[in-house]
């Protein structure tokens, strides 16, 4: 891994939908439907990216807003991308690193996992989280409810 000023960046992106019905707030699953439905358009920007409710996270850095015109519940929308922040995945100074770089790398690993593991038919549960795999569930007998 690289250390320095060769160390590799992270850059996030905003993520909103212009257009939007005003009765209704925009959520994070309406994000990621329409993210899903135009994701060549969005790596043939960026390459291969992470996205998880309002954001964007990849390698390539550009500082344009990008628009990209769909469609979604039969309305016209507009995909809205703009540049936030970059964080360095890792520092010179390994003992003090930036607090926002480690928060950042922290909140993209978890996102990392969550989606490996919904990909892979991992269910998770409790507020620490612990995964099961719900295509071999173990049944316990001696068990009441």
């Amino acid at each position: 891994m690289t250390i320095g000023d060769k160390a590799p960046q992270i850059f996030q992106y905003s993520v909103s939908i212009e257009g939007w019905d005003t009765k209704k707030q925009c959520t994070p699953r309406d994000i990621d439907k329409v993210i899903s439905r135009e994701i060549q358009k969005i790596e043939l920007i960026f390459g291969k990216f992470i996205s998880s409710g309002f954001n964007i996270w990849t390698t390539k850095n550009t500082e344009e807003t990008l628009l990209i015109t769909t469609k979604h519940m039969g309305r016209s929308v507009t995909l809205k991308i703009d540049h936030e922040s970059e964080y360095v995945v890792n520092t010179a100074d390994i003992h003090n690193p930036q607090r926002q770089d480690c928060i950042a790398m922290s909140q993209i690993l978890n996102v990392i996992v969550k989606q490996a593991m919904s990909q892979t038919g991992m269910l998770q549960f409790g507020h620490r989280p612990k995964f099961f795999d719900s295509k071999d569930p173990t049944f316990v007998d001696d068990m009441e409810m």
